[in-house]
């Protein structure tokens, strides 16, 4: 009876171990950086409606995680490179999240409409306290994570004409 007792103590202790180095292998892969898992963002797009990039991802070839706000004069000078990288690549397997930092709506699906910003938009309208840019640690925009379908980070921030540079390579 010892003996068995001795044995499913030793198990246990051998599960909980085991359980214990899984919960934190998941803990290095999800992240920030290039190669680590790309962390979930769940917000609304202008008309209301829950988008998760989990389910973005699967049906590109890349996709672009982009932190801006239609109040970022830098944000807006990337945004004729967001749009070209768009155009050329978006048939190719090419898809662009982006994830504002706005906090009046108005301004937010005004700058959508005037630049014709064809892609995914999404945000809870809670400034730099956004959820998604605190949980990624943005601390300047634009700042910006190139996903693969798989929810690998494989570069970031990708600005100017790097961004058309890094599709070039991956997807021609």
């Amino acid at each position: 009876m010892k003996k068995t007792l001795k044995l499913f103590a030793i198990l246990g202790l051998g599960i909980l171990l085991c359980q214990n180095t899984f919960a934190q292998d998941k803990k290095i892969k999800d992240g920030t950086g290039v190669g680590d898992r790309c962390m979930e963002i769940v917000q609304d797009d202008p008309n209301g409606n829950e988008v998760r990039l989990s389910t973005v991802l699967p049906k590109n070839e890349y996709v672009l995680v982009d932190f801006w706000a239609s109040w970022c004069g830098p944000c807006m000078r990337e945004m004729p490179y967001l749009l070209a990288a768009k155009a050329k690549y978006g048939e190719k397997g090419f898809e662009i999240f982006g994830v504002s930092l706005d906090f009046r709506k108005e301004a937010w699906t005004e700058t959508i409409d005037k630049y014709e910003l064809d892609w995914i938009h999404v945000s809870d309208l809670e400034y730099w306290q956004n959820k998604a840019a605190v949980k990624f640690g943005v601390r300047s925009i634009p700042t910006n994570y190139l996903v693969d379908k798989n929810g690998v980070i494989v570069d970031k921030n990708l600005r100017g004409t790097a961004l058309m540079d890094k599709l070039a390579t991956l997807l021609d």
